[in-house]
């Protein structure tokens, strides 16, 4: 999770804020729900999705940004 923080942060400042590019919004995508992270990754401006056995689910963002079906709260 450390190095997926990092990551897009970086991406954020260099290839964006650095050239006066408008903010993208941060999204993390996974292959399973990865519970109280969503809220730590939200807490830090990431959205987050992953897949369920009915579609995509994902963090308050992604559910605002059309990215997921449903929010699913962190277990």
């Amino acid at each position: 999770m450390r190095e997926a923080v990092g990551q897009l942060l970086e991406y954020r400042h260099f290839y964006y804020l650095q050239k006066g590019r408008p903010e993208p919004h941060l999204l993390g995508l996974f292959s399973e729900s990865i519970g109280a992270y969503a809220d730590y990754l939200e807490a830090h401006g990431i959205g987050s999705i992953w897949r369920t056995s009915d579609g995509w689910a994902g963090s308050a963002s992604a559910v605002k940004w059309g990215m997921a079906d449903a929010h699913e709260p962190a277990h």
